[in-house]
C-alpha cells in the first residue's frame, strides 16, 4: 500500500504476518497472502525465534503474547511458500536470530530465496 504525498510515493506499508495466531495451516498462510495483496500492502514481515525458553518462574515474570509452545515458521521455508502464492509481494524478517543457526546456511538460503523470488542474477 503506497502512501502519496503531491503525486510522489513518499512510504510503502506492510503486515506482520501473525505467526501466534496462524497455525502450520497452509490454507490459513495462502489466505492471509492473498487478503495482504488484496488490500495493496507492499510486503509481509515475518518474526523469528528458534529457542523459545520456558517462561515460568520467572522473577520478575515475563509477559507477551507468545509462550513456549507459540509456533513460529522458519522465515525461509515460508518466504518460500509465499512468494509461490504472490507475484507483487516482497518479505521481510523482522528479527533474524543468526547466533542459533550456522551463518554459511542462513547466507546460502537467502541468496537462494532471493533466486527463486526475482530470479537468477
Amino acid at each position: 500500500m503506497r502512501i502519496r504525498h503531491g503525486g510522489v510515493a513518499a512510504m510503502k506499508l506492510g503486515a506482520a504476518f501473525p505467526s501466534t495466531e496462524v497455525s502450520g495451516n497452509p490454507d490459513d498462510v495462502r489466505r492471509f497472502v492473498r487478503a495482504i495483496e488484496d488490500l495493496g500492502y507492499d510486503h509481509i514481515m515475518v518474526p523469528d525465534h528458534v529457542v523459545k525458553p520456558s517462561l515460568e518462574d520467572r522473577d520478575p515474570p515475563i509477559v507477551g503474547s507468545y509462550t513456549e509452545k507459540s509456533s513460529f515458521h522458519d522465515p525461509f521455508v515460508l518466504f518460500s511458500f509465499m512468494a509461490a502464492l504472490t507475484d507483487r509481494l516482497h518479505f521481510v524478517s523482522g528479527i533474524l536470530v543468526l547466533p542459533q543457526r550456522q551463518t554459511g546456511l542462513v547466507a546460502q538460503q537467502a541468496a537462494d530465496a532471493l533466486c527463486f523470488v526475482t530470479g537468477p542474477a
